[in-house]
C-alpha cells in the first residue's frame, strides 16, 4: 500500500465496513454471520480512540454517517459503540442504538453516562425531528434480541422532555401502552397546554394498533395510506394482500422493495392485476434515476427472483403481456443499474473458475444467483464498457505472442465494428506467430443471421444464434473437422 496511509488508519476503516478489523468479509454483514461486536474484534480502534488519534476516530464516523447508505456493511460493525454521541446524528432515522452492543462493551459492569446519555439522546433529541418521527421509528422496531423500548428507557434513566408534550406521549406509550398514552393526552389538554403534537403521536400510534389486530385488508391498506404506515407495522397475514402491497410498493425505499420481490413473485401476488402495473411504474422510475439506487448484483437477482416465482406455462394473455411489460422494465433497470459502479482508475486482473459447481451452487448472500452468474455480472461492472471490436483477440494475441490454435469471440449481435476486418487480423496472427492453421470463430446468439468470414476463407466460422449442437461444431472445427 506504500506507506501512504498509516496501517491504523487503514484497519479503522476496515473495521468500520466489514466489522472486522482482519482481512476478512462475511456477506450479509457481521450480523449475518451471526457475530457480535466486542473490543476483542477492534483492538485497533480502541488503541486509536484511548490514545492521540481519537479526533480521527470521530472524523471517520461522522464521513461515514454522513455519506453512506444506511444498508452499508459498516451498520454491522455498532461504532456507536465507541462514539454514541456520533452515530446518534445518523441512526435517527434507523432503529434505537443496540443495547447487546452497550451490554458488550461495558463488560457487565453497568451502562456508564455516556451511554445513557447517548440513548437518552435518540429518544428525547426533537432536533429536525418530531414526535410523529419517534412514533414511527420506535414502532417499526419493537423489539432487537432481548431489549424492547421500555427496558432502554429504564436502563437509560431517560426522563420525558416538559417542552415537548408528543414526544411525552410516545414514551409513556413504549413504557405503558396506549390506553396509558390516550390518559396523558387527555389530562394535558385538560391543563390547556398545547397538545396539538401529542395527539398527532397517538393519532399515529392508535393506527398501528388497529394496523396490528385487524383482519380487515381493506382496513389496512387505508391506515397504511392515511398515515404513511412503513412495512414493519403490517403483521404477516396482511402480507399476503394485494390491497395492502398495493400501498407498500409506492412508498417503500427501492432497496427493501426489491428484497421483497421474491415474496410477492412466490406468493402469487405478481400474477396479474393492478399490482403488477404499480410494481411496473416504481421500477420504470427507479430506471430513470440518476444515479442509480441499486447496482447490477441487485437487479440480476431482481430479474432471477421474478423469474422463479413465474409459472412455467402462461395460459392467460392478460398475464403473458403484464410478465413480458415487467420484464421489459427490470431489463431496463438492470441495464442502467451499471451505472451506480463508479471507475476506480485501477487495472484489475480477474480470475474465474469455470468447473461446473459454478453453473448450480448458490451464492451466500445472493441465494437466487449462482457463483456463476456473479462472477460474469463482476466482470461487466468492473470492466469498461465500449464499442465491441471482433478483431481485437487477434490482435492483442499478435502483440503478446500467445500461441492459440482456435480464438472464439463471443456476443450478442455487434459484429459489425472493428479497427481492421477479422480476415486481416487472423492473417496477420497466423504470419506472426508461425501458426497457418489458426481458425477463428464469432458467435453471435442473438443474431439472425452475419456474414464476416470471407467465402474464400475456410478458417474463419461465423455462427448465428447458439442451440445444442454449437458446442460440439466448436469442437469439430477447432480440429479441422470441416
Amino acid at each position: 500500500m506504500g506507506g501512504s496511509v498509516d496501517d491504523s488508519l487503514l484497519r479503522l476503516r476496515r473495521f468500520l465496513r466489514t466489522g472486522l478489523e482482519g482481512s476478512r468479509y462475511q456477506a450479509g454483514g457481521v450480523g449475518a454471520a451471526g457475530a457480535k461486536f466486542s473490543s476483542e474484534s477492534a483492538p485497533t480502534l480502541h488503541a486509536l480512540v484511548e490514545g492521540t488519534m481519537a479526533a480521527v476516530v470521530l472524523q471517520e464516523l461522522l464521513r461515514l454517517v454522513d455519506n453512506t447508505d444506511e444498508n452499508s456493511p459498516r451498520q454491522a460493525a455498532c461504532p456507536e459503540a465507541i462514539a454514541p454521541e456520533v452515530c446518534d446524528q445518523g441512526s435517527r432515522k434507523s432503529v434505537y442504538p443496540d443495547a447487546d452492543t452497550y451490554e458488550e462493551v461495558s463488560e457487565g459492569t453497568g451502562w456508564g453516562r455516556a451511554h445513557r446519555r447517548a440513548v437518552s439522546r435518540w429518544y428525547t433529541a426533537t432536533e429536525g425531528s418530531g414526535a410523529r418521527q419517534l412514533a414511527a421509528q420506535t414502532t417499526r422496531v419493537v423489539r432487537r434480541h432481548r431489549w424492547t423500548h421500555a427496558d432502554l428507557l429504564r436502563l437509560a434513566h431517560v426522563r420525558p422532555p416538559q417542552h415537548r408534550p408528543g414526544v411525552a406521549v410516545v414514551l409513556r406509550y413504549l413504557a405503558r401502552g396506549l390506553p396509558a398514552a390516550a390518559k396523558m393526552v387527555e389530562e394535558k389538554e385538560a391543563e390547556g397546554g398545547s397538545v396539538e403534537e401529542a395527539w398527532e403521536a397517538l393519532a399515529y400510534l392508535q393506527a398501528v394498533h388497529e394496523v396490528r389486530h385487524t383482519k380487515d385488508e381493506q382496513v389496512a391498506a387505508r391506515l397504511l395510506e392515511e398515515h404513511q404506515l412503513a412495512l414493519e407495522h403490517v403483521p404477516s397475514h396482511l402480507l399476503r394482500s394485494k390491497e395492502v402491497w398495493l400501498c407498500l410498493v409506492r412508498r417503500l425505499p427501492l432497496d427493501e422493495l426489491v428484497a421483497h420481490v421474491p415474496r410477492l413473485s412466490r406468493g402469487g401476488l405478481l400474477a396479474r392485476g393492478p399490482l403488477v402495473g404499480a410494481l411496473r411504474e416504481r421500477l420504470r422510475s427507479a430506471s430513470e434515476q440518476s444515479p442509480p439506487r441499486l447496482g447490477p448484483l441487485e437487479t440480476y437477482a431482481l430479474k432471477r427472483s421474478l423469474e422463479a416465482g413465474r409459472p412455467k406455462h402462461h395460459h392467460h394473455h392478460h398475464h403473458r403481456s403484464s410478465s413480458h411489460q415487467l420484464d421489459d422494465v427490470v431489463a431496463a433497470l438492470h441495464e442502467h443499474s451499471f451505472k451506480a459502479v463508479s471507475p476506480t482508475g485501477k487495472r484489475y486482473l480477474v480470475a474465474v473458475d469455470v468447473r461446473g459447481p459454478m453453473t448450480h451452487g448458490r451464492t451466500r448472500g445472493l441465494d437466487g444467483l449462482t457463483p456463476a452468474e456473479v462472477s460474469a455480472l463482476m466482470l461487466q461492472a468492473l470492466t469498461p464498457m465500449g464499442a465491441v471490436d471482433v478483431s481485437l483477440p487477434l490482435r492483442w494475441a499478435r502483440e503478446q505472442k500467445h500461441l492459440f490454435d482456435l480464438v472464439l469471440v463471443c456476443t450478442d449481435n455487434q459484429t459489425q465494428s472493428w479497427s481492421i476486418h477479422p480476415a486481416q487480423a487472423l492473417k496477420e496472427y497466423r504470419e506472426s506467430c508461425s501458426l497457418p492453421d489458426t481458425r477463428f470463430i464469432v458467435c453471435a446468439m442473438c443474431s439472425q443471421g452475419f456474414s464476416l468470414a470471407p467465402p474464400d476463407e475456410l478458417g474463419m466460422l461465423d455462427m448465428a444464434g447458439c442451440d445444442s449442437h454449437t458446442l460440439q461444431l466448436i469442437q469439430d472445427f477447432a480440429k479441422g473437422d470441416f
